[in-house]
């Protein structure tokens, strides 16, 4: 037989090593689309978050037009601002609370001010999660909207001298760790954030690939085995031919099995050569087809993105004009309100020489009237105060009214000035930019920084509030002071 046929060109090998090279390609790409899938099912999920929002805004927003009292929060919901807030009377793990509160069409709290945190603590007895976890990277917190927690500008973990303080990623109740928040722990309520274990459902991504080739690589290894018998076969029947002298008969009987292994030995390669050039088109296409499936599939995600963004630009509008709404609304109830006791107090000095336009207890500046509170509040409480008294707190608009107010009080009061949204912004209770009004009081003195100053030592949080004078008095100066301490308050309206 001649030679020729048991050679086996480099070809064959290189048949081989593509297709190992294409297995791990496919591999490497199912596990890319996988990502993606898990990616775009993510995203998926913040826009059906988005809509919600979107069009309970939108309803709300419907619903104040033509309205005096228009209120933002659902029944069962409590509002702070322009938030509302719904506390569960059930208890679920992390995951499952999340879930939760988009089931109820909104998402469980992400905590951006002390207020905020100062309300939450306020209302609850018992431990509650909150929309914060490190389950994508240990040690990197982010909030259930994606936003990183460095980035909000404040935090509330727990801390105790001498003490391990939170998060610890404490591993004995669970091994894998806590990667959970939630304000307060398990045996006391507090506010400050907790880091704790949840159960998890995680998801395999792998799929149960089987390819063609492991198979035939065995194939394959067994070819040397087939030639290998061939080859012992041969010098076997040579032997035996060498040995019994019998060259007519025994050369015929010998040279007819040579023939006939040697063909079996050609279809044994053929066969297993067509094999690999099957499976290596199969595996081809294969890798073609998931490939096209990634285009299409990183094509949607970026369709899933411009539609994310368009979304939020249309959600915060829709925010935008129902705050427009809503301050709209509470202007016009205090200007109504205003309007209607003028209206009465004028009514009642026709005919008389003497009368006031403000009620007892109330003194009067031109068409003002203000309200020295007796007891002490913090700011937020002063402002609410102030309201239920069906005015608001004082906004300063001239000297002739700073000094009017200076001459009324001895000791620090709260004004109607902070710069809680944004450090640095002042804001008066009207929304209306301190800048605007084009006087300001704040203290300075040569040798001592100037106020504002947001002094970190008392409150780590700052100085976010303003009023006239400090514990020291300079009551005919404005300060800014922790929004937390107590002080009295002036109302105006």
């Amino acid at each position: 037989m001649d030679d020729s046929e048991n050679y086996h060109s480099p070809t064959d090998h290189n048949k081989v090593v593509s297709t190992e090279i294409l297995s791990e390609g496919h591999e490497n790409t199912t596990a890319k689309l996988m990502g993606l899938k898990y990616k775009a099912t993510e995203t998926e999920k913040l826009i059906g978050m988005l809509k919600a929002k979107y069009q309970q805004a939108h309803e709300r927003l419907s619903a104040c037009n033509g309205k005096q009292n228009c209120t933002l929060c659902e029944e069962g919901w409590k509002s702070l601002g322009l938030k509302c807030y719904y506390f569960s009377t059930h208890t679920l793990n992390w995951t499952q609370s999340r879930d939760y509160c988009v089931d109820k069409g909104g998402h469980m709290v992400i905590i951006t001010s002390q207020t905020e945190q100062g309300f939450l603590f306020s209302q609850i007895k018992k431990t509650h999660w909150i929309g914060l976890n490190d389950l994508e990277t240990e040690g990197q917190w982010m909030w259930v909207n994606n936003q990183p927690l460095n980035e909000t500008g404040v935090t509330f973990w727990f801390s105790s001298p001498g003490g391990a303080n939170e998060p610890d990623n404490w591993t004995k109740m669970d091994p894998s760790g806590e990667n959970c928040a939630a304000l307060g722990d398990a045996n006391e309520i507090q506010a400050v954030y907790e880091d704790m274990s949840f159960d998890l459902c995680k998801m395999d991504n792998s799929e149960n690939y089987h390819f063609p080739t492991d198979t035939e690589d065995d194939i394959y290894v067994n070819t040397e085995d087939c030639r290998s018998e061939l080859k012992k076969s041969d010098i076997s029947d040579r032997t035996e031919l060498k040995d019994k002298k019998k060259p007519g008969k025994i050369f015929r009987s010998a040279f007819g099995l040579l023939l006939i292994l040697g063909v079996l030995l050609t279809l044994c390669v053929g066969i297993l050569y067509h094999n690999k050039v099957v499976s290596y088109e199969i595996l081809s296409e294969q890798y073609s087809n998931v490939s096209e499936t990634l285009m299409t599939q990183e094509h949607e995600v970026k369709e899933i993105k411009k539609l994310y963004k368009a979304l939020k630009v249309e959600h915060q509008q829709a925010q935008e004009d129902l705050a427009a709404c809503s301050e709209t609304e509470k202007l016009i109830g205090i200007l109504k309100a205003t309007y209607q006791q003028a209206h009465e107090r004028l009514s009642a000095c026709n005919g008389k020489q003497s009368c006031t336009l403000c009620e007892e207890g109330w003194k009067s500046l031109g068409l003002k009237c203000y309200y020295f509170s007796t007891h002490t509040l913090n700011w937020t409480q002063s402002r609410d105060y102030c309201v239920d008294k069906g005015g608001h707190l004082v906004i300063i608009t001239s000297q002739t009214e700073q000094d009017f107010l200076f001459s009324q009080i001895k000791k620090t009061h709260w004004i109607g000035l902070n710069d809680l949204e944004t450090e640095g912004q002042w804001m008066w209770v009207n929304n209306q930019p301190l800048k605007e009004t084009g006087v300001t009081f704040w203290y300075s003195s040569p040798g001592r920084p100037d106020e504002p100053d947001n002094w970190k030592e008392e409150d780590p949080s700052g100085e976010h509030c303003a009023a006239l004078g400090h514990v020291n008095g300079d009551t005919d100066k404005w300060f800014d002071a922790p929004c937390s301490i107590i002080k009295k308050c002036i109302c105006e309206k």
